[in-house]
């Protein structure tokens, strides 16, 4: 339980990272680029100096996909800080949990279970509660562009999330920190590209808030995985999920005053009820 409670501790840390980059005016490219470049020394190191490195074709081939995907979701998750609401959009976007399931269910012939289904529904109470009754400007600011970015960063983060799925069908399961260091070097290529030519190099703080972002990122790993040594995933992903979640919706009203309206609490109370049940189902 200790495993878990630092799991949890290092994913809110890791979360308001994100919003705290945005309220010191950081560049998010040159933000990510420090972020992606510590998590991929990190790992790397931690692969070589324990001789776990294995070269595998698909491995590569998934890391590429996997990093470009998580590119693109960080990427589109910080142009949403811009926006506001910065913990409905966190609570939102965790329901990329559904995308793992879904190609389990399409791909592998999964059979979901009736907690799935129920999953599903909410999610798509979760949108309709979201984008309904927001005429008024002071609900979610240029709500249709917050509405993208939502469904993109959700789906990228989707697709990242089902790289673990793929590796552990064709049989890879031992390769999956190998993956990691794909999947964060093909995702730091681009953002390095993009930030040379838009001239927005990591500076101090850029450098300061991405490392510490790309340390709790894979401290928030190790820890979970630890924690499914001595406590059911039924139990760990649920209790990670939700006490972040609620967490991070409460600190955004005390911090920066962030306030949701009826709707708007009532489509975060299905998104985390959804996110729930569909951890239930990993």
């Amino acid at each position: 339980m200790v495993f878990l409670i630092l799991a949890v501790s290092v994913n809110i840390l890791f979360t308001l990272l994100y919003k705290i980059s945005e309220r010191k005016n950081c560049y998010p490219i040159a933000t990510i680029t420090a972020f992606f470049s510590v998590a991929t020394v990190i790992s790397a190191a931690y692969v070589f100096f324990t001789g776990r490195f294995v070269f595998d074709w698909r491995i590569l081939l998934i890391g590429a996909v996997g990093g470009i995907a998580t590119y693109g979701a960080i990427h589109a998750f910080l142009a949403l800080l811009k926006l506001g609401k910065f913990g409905l959009s966190t609570v939102i976007v965790n329901l990329s949990l559904s995308i793992p399931i879904l190609v389990s269910i399409i791909f592998y012939g999964e059979r979901p279970v009736v907690t799935t289904y129920i999953a599903f529904g909410l999610t798509l109470i979760t949108f309709i509660l979201i984008g309904g009754n927001n005429k008024k400007a002071d609900r979610i600011k240029h709500f249709w562009l917050w509405f993208l970015l939502v469904i993109i960063s959700m789906v990228l983060s989707g697709v990242a999330d089902t790289a673990p799925k793929i590796i552990q069908e064709l049989g890879l399961g031992d390769l999956a920190m190998n993956y990691l260091v794909f999947n964060y070097f093909f995702a730091l290529v681009p953002t390095i590209i993009l930030g040379i030519t838009r001239k927005q190099l990591p500076g101090k703080k850029e450098w300061l808030i991405g490392s510490g972002l790309g340390a709790t990122g894979l401290f928030n790993m190790f820890f979970l995985t630890l924690a499914l040594n001595t406590v059911p995933g039924t139990l760990a992903y649920p209790i990670n999920i939700t006490v972040v979640s609620i967490a991070i919706i409460l600190l955004s009203y005390i911090i920066w005053k962030e306030r949701l309206n009826i709707r708007q609490a009532a489509g975060v109370c299905t998104a985390i009820t959804a996110t729930i049940l569909i951890s239930l189902s990993i």
